[in-house]
């Protein structure tokens, strides 16, 4: 928590002040621009007679913020748990207190509408409308689920008028995917996992990694093709400021540790149940330019790796530079973590695991690109590994593949474009390979070798 200082002129202020994010910030100042802006501080217990209010910290949300397709075929595939707490801080007991959840579609229809009614809430107290409690609502699932965004909305409403209304509701979203897991929202701009709030360790000597969790009944069908995150420089070291060149580290592994979910005693060891995590695919990414600082990026496996059914995975992103921030979310899931107990968005920081990660209430923005998984095993037959080094690189490097003799080489951009073509002879699976007529970028290299297998990697030239 960062205290905000007075400054030269704080002891001049008569008015409260609060610190708030440069996200938070910027949204305040494109409202004022519209016109006036009132901004809520405070506490309102006791304040109006009439009042109810609702928390985003209270109640049940999506399971996701983005699920494959794949993963959500029918009702029994993809359903999750609805129910709120309904506060009264109102200095007026309340009688016939009513909770209405609704659901809509990508295409704006009502696909699922309960409320319950009839809740007595004394005076500063609150009632759960949540399963196994006296008041429920029904599930929420359906028969199909088209692709796109859905939104999850809580509404609380008194029998009379309420006096400060604009805490009665609260909404989630969740998109049905082709292709991307995250516990994230959609960036309704990029319709990637939003990571427009970013955080490191307050201390932290070498290594940072933030991940995402994924465990499905029906994870077989699916293979991980890569990761999106987001990223950003901080400003306490001023030479360190471009993330051109900065390298990431990303990594997929299987969660072996034996544990039914969070209240195990295997959490109850600083760092515990984090013990057994096997590698499955490991890539490095390297920010090209400026201008995809604090934006989500990709970057992919060198191979897509099918998924197993109910086990679990971590797909983290790490880095060693203790001056870089990573994106994160808002979603709020402490009802949900309090509920499923099971992890979502760990990390891990010096060595250490954390299994909630800076709290259930900031998950990490790391989506995990998917695929489907039929035919991936007769593709990866014709699949050798292949790198290159030095990487990055301003001319001269050494490309590596698991083969011999003559080999083509397609080197093309992020867009696609075929940057270059050449012909390489392998000896004991190394060839030279020179970039100094390629602009400054990320290249993705392609090889093929005389007996039709290929290999592809990435390569930064500087």
């Amino acid at each position: 928590v960062i205290t905000p200082g007075p400054g030269a002129s704080g002891s001049l202020d008569t008015i409260p002040v609060v610190m708030l994010s440069d996200t938070d910030g910027a949204i305040l100042v494109n409202q004022m621009l519209s016109g006036p802006v009132v901004v809520f501080m405070g506490n309102k217990t006791g304040l109006f007679a009439n009042d109810l209010g609702l928390s985003s910290g209270a109640a049940l949300a999506p399971k996701q913020g983005f699920v494959p397709e794949l993963l959500a075929q029918n009702s029994t595939e993809f359903n999750f748990s609805v129910g709120a707490r309904v506060y009264n801080p109102g200095y007026q007991a309340q009688v016939n207190v009513s909770l209405r959840a609704t659901v809509t579609s990508p295409a704006g229809n009502l696909v699922y509408d309960n409320s319950v009614s009839g809740i007595n809430i004394a005076i500063g107290d609150s009632i759960d409308v949540a399963p196994g409690e006296i008041f429920t609502l029904p599930d929420f699932s359906l028969a199909t689920y088209p692709v796109g965004t859905y939104t999850l909305t809580y509404t609380a409403s008194l029998d009379s008028l309420d006096e400060y209304p604009s805490d009665n509701s609260i909404s989630y979203s969740f998109t049905i995917s082709e292709s991307i897991y995250s516990a994230a929202k959609i960036d309704t701009v990029t319709g990637l996992p939003s990571g427009k709030t970013f955080y490191r360790p307050s201390t932290n000597n070498q290594t940072f990694s933030i991940c995402s969790a994924i465990n499905n009944p029906n994870a077989s069908r699916l293979a991980v093709e890569g990761l999106y995150f987001a990223a950003t420089k901080g400003t306490v070291v001023p030479e360190d400021s471009l993330i051109a060149g900065e390298e990431m580290n990303l990594t997929l592994y299987k969660w072996e540790d034996p544990f039914v979910d969070l209240n195990d005693a295997i959490f109850t060891v600083a760092g515990g149940g984090f013990t057994t995590l096997t590698e499955m695919a490991q890539a490095y990414f390297y920010f090209t330019d400026e201008s995809q600082e604090g934006e989500t990026v990709y970057g992919a496996f060198a191979a897509p790796v099918v998924l197993e059914d109910n086990q679990r995975y971590l797909a983290c992103v790490q880095t060693v530079n203790i001056n870089l921030y990573m994106g994160h979310d808002n979603t709020n899931y402490t009802w949900n973590t309090d509920y499923y107990l099971q992890p979502i968005c760990p990390n891990e920081s010096d060595g250490t695991w954390y299994a909630n990660g800076f709290g259930v209430d900031v998950p990490s923005a790391v989506g995990i690109k998917v695929m489907s998984s039929a035919g991936i095993g007769i593709s990866e037959i014709n699949t050798v590994n292949g790198s290159a080094y030095p990487n990055p690189t301003s001319d001269d490097l050494t490309i590596s593949v698991e083969g011999e003799g003559v080999a083509n080489v397609t080197v093309t951009d992020i867009s696609g474009k075929i940057a270059a073509t050449s012909v390489i002879s392998l000896v004991n699976g190394k060839a030279n390979f020179n970039v100094s007529a390629l602009e400054v970028g990320m290249y993705i290299f392609n090889v093929v070798l005389e007996n039709g297998k290929t290999s592809q990697f990435n390569v930064v030239k500087k």
